[in-house]
């Protein structure tokens, strides 16, 4: 098996994505939304409250379940709300509600991640966070029938575009608000490697950039010093 970094090899490798990302986003003009990660994050009754402020038809469910169906404008409406509900703290939070998004997909696809978690270990820490992004990358993208997500290479620096972010769709903003995103990278990045890869979002739809870019670092975060 090749370990060539600029050889795409994720679906020789992982093979198809029975539940990729796709359930989570992109998929028909609906999003299906993991109501679990988010309950994890800010509780059940914030959560409750979020829905019904949005105006979703689930937010007559005082008990949704693991995940539920919306389209592109209410998901976005929901993270414009927790923006809203929490301020600054958002970041945090949304952020953190990605994380967990990502532990549920390797959770969903097992056996694939199993495949990828072996080939991993024969790579060194720059392949494996390039294998991880084209991994998330194509299965960001859903069941389009062109690559909407996609990784880019810019002289040892890496990106992941994404020209459709569904969190931005009606949204008009002064700062990036992709904090699902960077979260749901980071913990990609440190499920592949086992380091803290900051990842920043330097364009954002929201603002009026044609896509939304997520800057990787090159160098993975120093561990906390906790003495």
């Amino acid at each position: 098996m090749s370990t060539d970094p600029s050889r795409d090899t994720t679906s020789e490798i992982a093979g198809p994505f029975d539940a990729s990302y796709e359930r989570w986003q992109k998929k028909y003009g609906s999003v299906v939304v993991s109501a679990q990660a988010i309950r994890e994050v800010i509780g059940a009754d914030a959560l409750r409250r979020i829905l019904h402020h949005v105006y979703v038809e689930q937010g007559s469910n005082t008990n949704p379940g693991l995940d539920f169906v919306l389209g592109y404008h209410d998901y976005a409406q929901i993270h414009k709300a927790i923006r809203e509900l929490y301020g600054q703290a958002s970041h945090g939070i949304l952020n953190r509600i990605g994380r967990i998004t990502f532990r549920h997909f390797v959770e969903e696809q097992v056996n694939q991640m199993a495949a990828i978690g072996i080939a991993l270990r024969l790579m060194p820490i720059r392949a494996r966070k390039i294998f991880i992004l084209r991994v998330v990358a194509r299965s960001m993208s859903g069941d389009h029938h062109h690559d909407t997500v996609y990784l880019r290479e810019d002289e040892g620096r890496l990106a992941v575009i994404d020209t459709n972010s569904i969190a931005c769709h009606g949204i008009t903003s002064d700062e990036s608000i992709c904090w699902h995103t960077v979260g749901f990278l980071e913990e990609s990045l440190q499920w592949a490697t086992g380091r803290e890869f900051k990842v920043e979002e330097t364009c954002c739809r929201a603002k009026g950039d044609p896509t939304c870019t997520f800057a990787i670092a090159r160098e993975p975060s120093p561990p906390l010093n906790l003495a």
